[in-house]
């Protein structure tokens, strides 16, 4: 039986598409004295964030609308909720995450015991609260969108002469194939990763052009 380590009530979103954990981690910091508000999908939680303050937004990575990785990126590059303190809850793998966005604040995977849970983001409260320090360069603070980054890279080739930017098919998947792994260790089956890429770049995508494992 873990240590419990108290908090001060704290106000927490919780972000996650899968309903039965979300309900499990509502009720649990629930009990422990929080606020919690719950958002089912990356876009509405960036919508409740932007609307009034939390201390900390615990969300799942894979998501439809926005992926976990944007919402953090999205937070981190608005003023008022650059300093909000972001925790990861997945099943995906750490290095992953961090190979795309490092600048979050506790790494939870859905194996975690839920006592643990529970206490490794009360003693994250406990801790001194750190101030972001903002960069200058406006690019780095915008957040894009997969699709907005498709047109974007669309109208560069189209500009430069070399036509459409996502090969054929084979190729446009191979390119992707980290990221489509990553989605069937977590349970995503091959229709579902198809729709989601083709809802990014336009055009319908057949389960069956998705790379095969090795």
């Amino acid at each position: 039986m873990p240590f419990k380590f108290k908090s001060a009530r704290r106000r927490i979103l919780i972000v996650e598409d899968d309903w039965a954990i979300l309900e499990v981690l509502k009720l649990m910091l629930e009990h422990e004295g929080h606020i919690v508000v719950t958002a089912k999908h990356g876009r509405e939680a960036v919508a409740i964030a932007a609307t009034k303050p939390f201390d900390m937004v615990l969300m799942d990575i894979s998501m439809p609308e926005m992926s976990g990785i944007e919402v953090a990126r999205t937070l981190r590059g608005r003023e008022q909720t650059a300093d909000v303190l972001i925790g990861i809850h997945t099943g995906l793998d750490e290095h992953w995450v961090r190979e795309r966005f490092s600048d979050y604040d506790l790494f939870l995977t859905k194996a975690t015991d839920t006592d643990v849970l529970v206490d490794e983001i009360a003693r994250l409260f406990a801790q001194p609260t750190k101030t972001r320090v903002r960069r200058i360069v406006a690019l780095e603070a915008q957040v894009f969108s997969t699709t907005e980054l498709a047109e974007a890279r669309a109208a560069l080739r189209a500009a430069m002469g070399v036509g459409d930017p996502s090969l054929d098919a084979p190729a446009f998947m191979a390119q992707l194939g980290e990221e489509i792994a990553q989605l069937r260790r977590v349970g995503r089956s091959d229709a579902e990763i198809a729709t989601l890429i083709g809802e990014a770049v336009g055009r319908e995508v057949a389960p069956a052009l998705l790379p095969r494992p090795t």
